[in-house]
């Protein structure tokens, strides 16, 4: 049973210039999660390439994001680039200015070999979904380990709710 969609912006840049955030996709995008709302599933918006945004197209985006019928914001690292320092700031400017209401997420690459501390820290401050490509690392029993009371390994651990809440 699908009850939730996660939509994704991965190329909010205008003609190709990080620098420029293309506010003119967020009518069509708002239309889109609008639409699958309408549909009666639970939204979430994922904005990858996070680590190509400036604080300023953040803070637009996040304006943006206030407006829409989205119970969840993701967001991703989509390269593995953002640095534990940038994605502090990033996670504290989206808590503070984000609608109440909606959940964060957090999606996180390994190319630093940095996932599961950028994973702890988003738990920190304010994440309370998590994924990412660290999933075949064995550290990422220690990130769950931390968010979630996992069930014991072996014998249908994912037929029982793994993860699941303590």
């Amino acid at each position: 049973l699908i009850s939730m969609v996660r939509v994704l912006w991965a190329y909010h840049s205008e003609n190709k210039d990080d620098k420029i955030l293309n506010t003119k996709d967020f009518d069509k995008i708002k239309n889109i999660l609008i639409g699958i709302h309408k549909l009666g599933y639970d939204v979430s918006f994922n904005i990858g390439r996070i680590d190509k945004m400036s604080i300023n197209q953040l803070n637009k985006l996040i304006e943006f994001i206030n407006t829409t019928p989205i119970q969840i914001f993701y967001i991703a690292d989509t390269y593995g680039h953002l640095d534990t320092n940038l994605s502090k700031k990033y996670l504290e400017i989206i808590k503070e200015n984000l609608r109440q209401d909606i959940r964060l997420g957090y999606h996180a690459h390994n190319n630093l070999n940095n996932a599961t501390v950028k994973t702890l820290l988003s738990l920190d401050h304010g994440v309370s979904i998590i994924d990412g490509t660290d999933a075949i690392d064995s550290t990422l029993f220690t990130t769950v380990g931390r968010a979630y009371k996992p069930a014991i390994a072996g014998n249908g651990g994912r037929k029982r709710g793994w993860p699941r809440k303590p």
